[in-house]
């Protein structure tokens, strides 16, 4: 662990890569990480074309928005991947070298290869935001 000039251990940032949409802003996935996580975040983010162009099938995938070779070009180095409908394919995480968790705000993330993910050694977590809402305010 690098060691910060007075002696103690300084954390890195951890990288964060959030792909929203025009449903789920990458604005609104930004907020919510540096409120809920921290500000040892550092967060590339992308917002895709969905709703007002049509998601759909990408390579073995479905309920896609975006290219696989756009989510390529953007996840080198990327720790977590933070998406609502980008094509998280075997190729994209095959591109993902340092990936070790994948999160898809979907009850259904059909748009992720979560079988690839996890051979990859990155597991994949989804969340409904009623569930969410729901948990919380029963704590």
């Amino acid at each position: 662990m690098p060691q910060a000039h007075d002696g103690k251990e300084q954390l890195m940032a951890v990288k964060i890569l959030a792909i929203g949409d025009r449903f789920v802003l990458s604005d609104l996935i930004v907020a919510t990480l540096h409120r809920d996580v921290g500000q040892d975040l550092e967060i590339s983010a992308l917002d895709l074309p969905w709703p007002i162009e049509p998601f759909g099938r990408v390579a073995e995938v479905d309920e896609a928005s975006g290219t696989e070779e756009l989510v390529i070009e953007l996840v080198g180095g990327i720790e977590v991947l933070f998406t609502h409908l980008a094509p998280i394919t075997k190729r994209v995480l095959e591109a993902a070298d340092a990936v070790r968790l994948v999160v898809c705000p979907r009850g259904g993330p059909v748009n992720v290869n979560e079988e690839a993910a996890s051979e990859d050694g990155a597991p994949s977590v989804t969340c409904q935001g009623a569930t969410l809402r729901r948990s919380r305010s029963t704590r």
